[in-house]
């Protein structure tokens, strides 16, 4: 699993990664879609995050660190904490739920298998972090990359 931390960080939280990816497809299209193609993109990853982050400001939650740092505290005997318990990669000071990065890589990957009319693509992307190894993954469809995504994001932070 932090394998797939090391190597998705980037692509989890690098837009760049999520339009080179809109980019990639693009090309295959007919010179006329690519404008539409671009702009779905981009509006569907906006409505992704608007109301990811509407919905951490509306129902604030705590990330696990804080539970399980703060277990002697939380008022239930049953609880234990972990001062020394850390994190595999630096915890964001923002809500655990939901997961910004998740609905973005979703909603792009759904976009663009509803664009192609199927989910079965296969596509490589190719990691910017210099400690990924392997640096490229090949995924034979959009939904295995969110999925990758979902992996990453629930074994690395807390």
């Amino acid at each position: 699993m932090k394998h797939s931390i090391i190597f998705l960080r980037p692509v989890a939280f690098g837009v760049l990664t999520l339009f080179t990816l809109l980019w990639i497809a693009s090309i295959q299209t007919a010179a006329g879609e690519n404008t539409a193609f671009a702009y779905q993109g981009r509006r569907d990853a906006a409505d992704a995050l608007i109301n990811t982050w509407t919905g951490k400001l509306e129902y604030p939650t705590w990330r696990p660190i804080t539970a399980i740092n703060e277990g002697d505290f939380d008022g239930d005997p049953k609880t234990i904490g972990d001062v020394n318990w850390q994190p595999l990669i630096n915890t964001p000071n923002y809500p655990d739920h939901s997961s910004g990065a998740n609905a973005l890589v979703s909603g792009v990957m759904k976009m663009l298998a509803l664009y192609f009319g199927t989910d079965e693509v296969t596509f490589t992307v190719t990691s910017t972090n210099p400690n990924a190894n392997p640096n490229s993954r090949t995924y034979a469809s959009f939904t295995d990359a969110a999925l990758d995504v979902v992996e990453a994001l629930s074994s690395g932070f807390a």
